[in-house]
Protein backbone atom coordinates (compact mmCIF):
# COMPACT_ATOMS: atom_id res chain seq x y z
CA UNK A 1 0.00 0.00 0.00
CA UNK A 2 1.25 3.48 -0.83
CA UNK A 3 2.39 5.83 1.89
CA UNK A 4 -0.52 8.33 2.08
CA UNK A 5 0.26 11.99 1.61
CA UNK A 6 -1.39 13.05 4.87
CA UNK A 7 0.87 10.64 6.77
CA UNK A 8 3.92 12.29 5.22
CA UNK A 9 2.84 15.61 6.67
CA UNK A 10 1.95 14.04 9.99
CA UNK A 11 5.28 12.21 10.22
CA UNK A 12 7.15 15.37 9.25
CA UNK A 13 5.41 17.05 12.20
CA UNK A 14 6.47 14.11 14.40
CA UNK A 15 10.05 14.32 13.14
CA UNK A 16 10.14 18.03 13.99
CA UNK A 17 8.72 17.29 17.45
CA UNK A 18 11.22 14.49 18.04
CA UNK A 19 14.13 16.66 16.83
CA UNK A 20 13.05 19.51 19.08
CA UNK A 21 12.77 17.20 22.09
CA UNK A 22 16.14 15.54 21.34
CA UNK A 23 17.80 18.92 20.88
CA UNK A 24 16.26 20.08 24.17
CA UNK A 25 17.56 17.03 26.04
CA UNK A 26 21.12 17.14 24.67
CA UNK A 27 21.64 20.90 24.71
CA UNK A 28 24.33 21.79 27.28
CA UNK A 29 23.22 23.81 30.33
CA UNK A 30 25.24 26.86 29.34
CA UNK A 31 23.56 27.14 25.95
CA UNK A 32 19.98 26.90 27.21
CA UNK A 33 17.66 29.94 27.04
CA UNK A 34 16.24 31.67 30.10
CA UNK A 35 14.36 29.34 32.50
CA UNK A 36 10.85 30.40 31.49
CA UNK A 37 11.66 29.91 27.78
CA UNK A 38 13.50 26.71 28.58
CA UNK A 39 10.40 25.30 30.31
CA UNK A 40 8.19 26.44 27.43
CA UNK A 41 10.47 24.73 24.91
CA UNK A 42 10.44 21.45 26.85
CA UNK A 43 6.67 21.50 27.36
CA UNK A 44 6.00 22.39 23.74
CA UNK A 45 8.26 19.60 22.47
CA UNK A 46 6.59 16.97 24.64
CA UNK A 47 3.12 18.24 23.68
CA UNK A 48 4.00 17.99 20.00
CA UNK A 49 5.30 14.44 20.51
CA UNK A 50 2.13 13.51 22.38
CA UNK A 51 -0.07 14.93 19.64
CA UNK A 52 1.88 13.07 16.97
CA UNK A 53 1.71 9.75 18.85
CA UNK A 54 -2.00 10.19 19.60
CA UNK A 55 -2.95 11.01 16.02
CA UNK A 56 -0.84 8.13 14.65
CA UNK A 57 -2.45 5.69 17.11
CA UNK A 58 -5.97 6.85 16.25
CA UNK A 59 -5.17 6.67 12.53
CA UNK A 60 -3.87 3.10 12.94
CA UNK A 61 -7.03 2.07 14.84
CA UNK A 62 -9.32 3.58 12.20
CA UNK A 63 -7.40 2.04 9.29
CA UNK A 64 -7.35 -1.38 10.98
CA UNK A 65 -11.10 -1.26 11.50
CA UNK A 66 -11.68 -0.21 7.88
CA UNK A 67 -9.53 -3.08 6.66
CA UNK A 68 -11.39 -5.51 8.93
CA UNK A 69 -14.78 -4.33 7.73
CA UNK A 70 -13.92 -4.16 4.04
CA UNK A 71 -12.42 -7.64 4.04
CA UNK A 72 -15.47 -9.19 5.68
CA UNK A 73 -17.91 -7.45 3.33
CA UNK A 74 -15.85 -8.33 0.25
CA UNK A 75 -15.84 -11.97 1.32
CA UNK A 76 -19.64 -11.99 1.59
CA UNK A 77 -20.04 -10.26 -1.75
CA UNK A 78 -17.68 -12.72 -3.39
CA UNK A 79 -19.80 -15.61 -2.15
CA UNK A 80 -22.93 -13.95 -3.55
CA UNK A 81 -21.20 -13.34 -6.87
CA UNK A 82 -20.03 -16.93 -7.24
CA UNK A 83 -23.43 -18.29 -6.34
CA UNK A 84 -25.08 -16.03 -8.92
CA UNK A 85 -22.59 -17.10 -11.57
CA UNK A 86 -23.25 -20.75 -10.76
CA UNK A 87 -26.96 -20.16 -11.38
CA UNK A 88 -26.06 -18.51 -14.72
CA UNK A 89 -23.95 -21.53 -15.67
CA UNK A 90 -26.83 -23.86 -14.95
CA UNK A 91 -29.51 -21.69 -16.59
CA UNK A 92 -27.66 -20.65 -19.75
CA UNK A 93 -24.96 -23.34 -20.05
CA UNK A 94 -22.40 -20.90 -21.47
CA UNK A 95 -18.68 -21.57 -21.36
CA UNK A 96 -17.71 -17.99 -20.57
CA UNK A 97 -19.78 -18.05 -17.34
CA UNK A 98 -17.86 -21.08 -16.11
CA UNK A 99 -14.56 -19.52 -17.23
CA UNK A 100 -15.45 -16.48 -15.15
CA UNK A 101 -16.06 -18.62 -12.09
CA UNK A 102 -12.73 -20.39 -12.44
CA UNK A 103 -10.95 -17.05 -12.97
CA UNK A 104 -12.57 -15.55 -9.86
CA UNK A 105 -11.80 -18.67 -7.81
CA UNK A 106 -8.15 -18.49 -8.82
CA UNK A 107 -8.05 -14.89 -7.65
CA UNK A 108 -9.89 -15.41 -4.35
CA UNK A 109 -7.70 -18.38 -3.44
CA UNK A 110 -4.69 -16.07 -3.52
CA UNK A 111 -6.50 -13.55 -1.28
CA UNK A 112 -8.21 -15.99 1.08
CA UNK A 113 -5.27 -16.68 3.44
CA UNK A 114 -4.89 -12.99 4.27
CA UNK A 115 -8.66 -12.55 4.60
CA UNK A 116 -9.02 -15.44 7.05
CA UNK A 117 -7.35 -13.46 9.82
CA UNK A 118 -10.34 -11.10 9.79
CA UNK A 119 -12.79 -13.96 10.34
CA UNK A 120 -13.59 -15.80 13.55
CA UNK A 121 -13.34 -19.60 13.70
CA UNK A 122 -17.06 -20.20 13.21
CA UNK A 123 -17.08 -17.81 10.25
CA UNK A 124 -14.08 -19.63 8.76
CA UNK A 125 -15.93 -22.93 9.15
CA UNK A 126 -18.95 -21.46 7.35
CA UNK A 127 -16.70 -20.20 4.56
CA UNK A 128 -15.01 -23.61 4.27
CA UNK A 129 -18.42 -25.32 4.07
CA UNK A 130 -19.38 -22.94 1.25
CA UNK A 131 -16.20 -23.68 -0.70
CA UNK A 132 -16.50 -27.44 -0.12
CA UNK A 133 -20.04 -27.42 -1.53
CA UNK A 134 -18.88 -25.26 -4.43
CA UNK A 135 -16.16 -27.81 -5.20
CA UNK A 136 -18.78 -30.59 -5.16
CA UNK A 137 -20.68 -28.68 -7.84
CA UNK A 138 -17.59 -27.89 -9.90
CA UNK A 139 -16.66 -31.58 -9.98
CA UNK A 140 -19.96 -32.19 -11.79
CA UNK A 141 -19.06 -29.60 -14.45
CA UNK A 142 -16.25 -29.54 -17.04
CA UNK A 143 -12.89 -28.88 -15.40
CA UNK A 144 -10.87 -25.70 -15.69
CA UNK A 145 -8.50 -26.96 -18.40
CA UNK A 146 -11.34 -28.27 -20.57
CA UNK A 147 -13.20 -24.96 -20.29
CA UNK A 148 -10.09 -22.91 -21.10
CA UNK A 149 -9.70 -24.68 -24.42
CA UNK A 150 -13.33 -24.04 -25.42
CA UNK A 151 -14.53 -20.98 -27.29
CA UNK A 152 -16.66 -18.53 -25.30
CA UNK A 153 -19.74 -19.19 -27.39
CA UNK A 154 -19.45 -22.95 -26.91
CA UNK A 155 -22.37 -24.47 -25.00
CA UNK A 156 -21.58 -26.62 -22.01
CA UNK A 157 -22.80 -30.15 -21.75
CA UNK A 158 -24.37 -30.53 -18.32
CA UNK A 159 -25.67 -34.02 -17.76
CA UNK A 160 -27.03 -33.91 -14.20
CA UNK A 161 -28.90 -30.60 -14.03
CA UNK A 162 -31.22 -31.76 -11.24
CA UNK A 163 -28.30 -32.92 -9.09
CA UNK A 164 -26.49 -29.62 -9.63
CA UNK A 165 -29.66 -27.64 -8.92
CA UNK A 166 -30.06 -29.50 -5.62
CA UNK A 167 -26.46 -28.77 -4.70
CA UNK A 168 -26.94 -25.12 -5.70
CA UNK A 169 -29.82 -24.87 -3.24
CA UNK A 170 -27.52 -26.30 -0.57
CA UNK A 171 -24.83 -23.80 -1.62
CA UNK A 172 -27.33 -20.96 -1.26
CA UNK A 173 -28.25 -22.12 2.24
CA UNK A 174 -24.57 -22.30 3.21
CA UNK A 175 -23.93 -18.85 1.74
CA UNK A 176 -26.86 -17.37 3.65
CA UNK A 177 -25.65 -18.91 6.92
CA UNK A 178 -22.11 -17.64 6.38
CA UNK A 179 -23.37 -14.23 5.32
CA UNK A 180 -25.60 -13.90 8.36
CA UNK A 181 -22.76 -14.97 10.64
CA UNK A 182 -20.20 -12.60 9.10
CA UNK A 183 -22.53 -9.61 8.84
CA UNK A 184 -23.74 -10.11 12.40
CA UNK A 185 -20.82 -7.98 13.61
CA UNK A 186 -20.18 -5.98 10.45
CA UNK A 187 -22.52 -3.52 8.80
CA UNK A 188 -22.36 -4.13 5.08
CA UNK A 189 -22.70 -0.44 4.29
CA UNK A 190 -19.55 0.31 6.32
CA UNK A 191 -17.52 -1.90 4.01
CA UNK A 192 -17.97 0.26 0.92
Amino acid sequence: MAYPKYLRYLDFFGLCAFSSAAFYIWLPEGDRPEPHLDNLWGNLSTEMLGIWLGVRLIDWIIRSHESFTKTRVRTVRFMRFVEGRMHAVLDFERTHDLKGIYRELDWIMTRLPSRRRHLKLDEQRDLDAFFNKLNEILIMLPDKETVRTQLDNYDLEISDKNGIRKKLNELEALRRAAEENILEETDEDDGL
